[in-house]
């Protein structure tokens, strides 16, 4: 029989997982920002079920690709079957079992691309979102030191101020 050597059962194993990544930090030292990404991973189309749907388009192939589903297809009330009537039904067959592989490997194709697009879009949003944490939590960082900057500006000048009094007080009461 053609393709009696395609397996019906399918081969039952799982897709790989993709755990939540978290941004690594900087390799710059200290002040290296982390944000985690908080995307849900997309439910991805398991191979189990891309297999028992290919398994059904063979199954529907494997019975058309009998001669004698074709035969009954041609056959006509009141006339008799003949060689040229079997050699047009094993022709219909092997044309139906190499469109029904052709539709099973194209299934399979689009759900590995749908699959492999599916991970880009969540790896690549995850990304995005773990820099834009980072950025957020750098721009936090960077007005917290601009405060304590001027924080410390300011107690430096209260200082300087109190110094330049106390040195002009000085001065007042030597020349006294």
């Amino acid at each position: 029989m053609i393709g009696s050597n395609t397996s019906l059962k399918a081969k039952g194993a799982t897709p790989t997982q993709y755990p939540v990544q978290q941004a690594q930090p900087s390799p710059f030292g200290q002040g290296g920002y982390t944000g985690q990404s908080s995307m849900k991973q997309p439910n991805y189309i398991g191979i189990d079920t891309t297999e028992d749907a290919a398994n059904n388009i063979m199954a529907k192939g494997f019975q058309q690709g009998d001669h004698r589903f074709q035969m009954k297809q041609l056959d006509r009330a009141g006339i008799s079957r003949g060689r040229g009537q079997q050699f047009v039904a094993g022709q219909e067959g092997s044309q139906a079992m190499g469109q029904a592989a052709n539709q099973a490997a194209e299934l399979r194709t689009q759900d590995m691309a749908a699959n492999s697009k599916m991970r880009s879009d969540y790896e690549k949003a995850m990304e995005q979102q773990a820099q834009q944490l980072a950025m957020i939590q750098h721009a936090q960082s960077q007005t917290d030191w601009t405060r304590q900057f001027a924080e410390e500006s300011a107690a430096a000048q209260v200082k300087m101020a109190q110094q330049q009094a106390q040195l002009q007080l000085m001065l007042s009461l030597m020349k006294d």
